[in-house]
């Protein structure tokens, strides 16, 4: 079977290395469309998409550029000429999910895209299975590797948080511009595509609050483990009878929890369902390899001719987090005395004021955090988990 590959960057080159290596005369990439020279050239290269839709031989159009609305054309293109797509690209999948399903299964083709998630761990592909016998109750997880990195090295070296960027850009780990990863976009983005394979549901990204990394100081790392805490930046998506939670922001763990053992830029997924109960994933989230290794899988199963289960999103009734909870807040002098009817706690550190919250509504807490980060751009906030009875 040939494919026809778009884009030429890291996980488009790791997917060509692992093809190659399979040494399979069955499957031939037989183009890679590019959309403007590359030093790394390559025979199978290509500016003529007309001429991929227009092969017949070409089944299978492999989507791995970046942004979301080009690639959504050349997606829905590849549809309509009758050839199954495979993407890596959260950002398209997340802006256009229920329409690719849509499209994929008037027009009869396959649509996989189990790369979006969690890169090289088989994240979707478990919820899929799972779920078919036994309800999805809550998704929770790490699933930024960027962040992760940042963190655990702001705890392990003493790294502030911009030589944290810096670091994991050298590795490879962050992109030139990393406020999508900082900001928790990337995840908001990875949380609404695992809600609609969970729930069967279309998660808009105005129904969901995200909070990322801004505004951590090392001050902020230096109480965290004073109270024995990890701070990891977590995605939730809770199922209930007033409807669906979701939210991305930074939760302070016990040291004990699984996801604080979390190092590193590795990933790590937990399912919970009706019987199961706990399921946890862990590996490589993004990259090159890992990446290209979901891609692969991809392909081959349509290669094999597995179906895919048939999905359909529905409107999804969102229920904001109800229910008590701490937080540590961040901040300075001028903000500080707005949380003085909530403080169980103050501390000062370098200029650094550090508040522990008592138990108050948590939607409170959240609209107090939100007024006064209009007043402290560099607040940081995240909420307390408790250790476990």
């Amino acid at each position: 079977m040939k494919i026809a590959m778009l884009g030429w960057g890291t996980v488009a080159r790791s997917l060509m290395e692992q093809i190659e290596k399979r040494h399979d005369p069955t499957l031939q990439a037989a183009a890679i469309l590019i959309r403007k020279p590359h030093p790394l050239t390559h025979p199978a290269m290509t500016y003529d998409y007309a001429a991929i839709l227009a092969d017949p031989q070409i089944e299978i159009v492999v989507e791995m550029i970046s942004g979301a609305e080009a690639a959504w054309n050349y997606c829905r293109q590849a549809m309509e000429a009758g050839k199954s797509v495979v993407t890596s690209n959260k950002a398209m999948v997340s802006a256009h999910y229920g329409e690719l399903l849509e499209l994929a299964k008037k027009q009869q083709v396959q649509f996989r895209y189990d790369a979006s998630v969690a890169g090289g761990i088989p994240w979707l592909r478990t919820i899929s299975a799972l779920k078919a016998t036994d309800p999805i109750l809550a998704v929770e997880g790490i699933f930024n590797g960027t962040t992760n990195y940042i963190l655990d090295h702001m705890e392990r070296d003493g790294l502030s948080l911009s030589e944290g960027i810096v670091q994991a850009q050298r590795l490879g780990y962050a992109e030139a511009d990393p406020s999508a990863d900082l900001e928790g976009e990337d995840l908001a983005r990875k949380l609404m595509i695992s809600a609609g394979c969970a729930f069967s549901g279309r998660l808009l990204r105005d129904q969901f609050k995200v909070q990322g990394l801004q505004g951590l100081t090392n001050q902020d790392i230096q109480a965290f483990e004073a109270k024995k805490k990890r701070c990891r930046l977590l995605s939730v998506l809770k199922k209930t009878e007033a409807g669906i939670q979701a939210r991305v922001e930074p939760i302070l763990l016990p040291l004990s929890a699984p996801l604080a053992q979390i190092r590193d830029n590795l990933n790590a997924g937990v399912l919970r369902t009706a019987s199961l109960g706990e399921l946890t994933l862990i590996g490589q989230g993004a990259g090159g390899p890992p990446t290209a290794h979901a891609v692969l899988t991809d392909i081959l199963e349509i290669v094999k001719g597995c179906p895919v289960a048939p999905l359909r999103l529905r409107e999804m009734k969102i229920s904001e987090a109800a229910g008590d909870a701490r937080y540590y807040v961040g901040t300075n002098d001028q903000t500080a005395p707005l949380f003085s009817g909530v403080t169980a706690e103050i501390r000062r550190s370098e200029g650094r004021v550090q508040l522990w919250t008592q138990m108050e509504d948590s939607r409170q807490l959240q609209a107090l955090i939100t007024h006064a980060r209009t007043l402290d751009p560099q607040l940081f906030a995240a909420r307390i988990q408790e250790e476990e009875a």
